[in-house]
């Protein structure tokens, strides 16, 4: 009788184990909706801060035409210059790189998940090696 209840608590601990499983998989699957909607929207507001960016440069380029400024010595392209520090779009695209990577990477695992057949087999493997050794003792 044991060994029946041996087995009824190894196949209580897989279920266990499946349900878990189960909910870390919705889990990161609501993550990676999350990072996608994200990356999406951070997408979308670079796009308008870059044309932003490039529309402020033409304006300043458009009515300085590289002339200095009255009041100092410095030209269009400093200033343009300095806008660009202020707002390091490389740096931005290669977080984002590293965003869309780590989504990457969340839909590989996801897609890695054990479907029910082969934890099934890997279950009665298990259980099998079990008998054996209790047919053993």
């Amino acid at each position: 009788m044991s060994n029946q209840g041996d087995i009824e608590q190894i196949s209580g601990l897989f279920d266990n184990l499946r349900g878990k499983l189960d909910k870390m998989s919705n889990n990161i699957e609501i993550i990676s909706g999350s990072l996608v909607n994200l990356t999406d929207e951070i997408n979308e507001a670079m796009t308008h801060v870059s044309d932003n960016l490039e529309t402020i440069i033409e304006v300043f380029e458009k009515t300085f035409q590289f002339s200095q400024l009255s009041s100092s010595n410095i030209t269009i392209e400093r200033i343009a210059d300095k806008i660009k520090d202020k707002f390091d779009i490389d740096e931005f695209q290669e977080n984002l790189e590293e965003l869309n990577q780590l989504i990457s990477t969340l839909r590989e695992l996801k897609e890695e998940e054990p479907d029910d057949e082969s934890t099934d087999k890997e279950k009665d493997r298990i259980e099998g090696i079990n008998s054996k050794e209790k047919k053993g003792e």
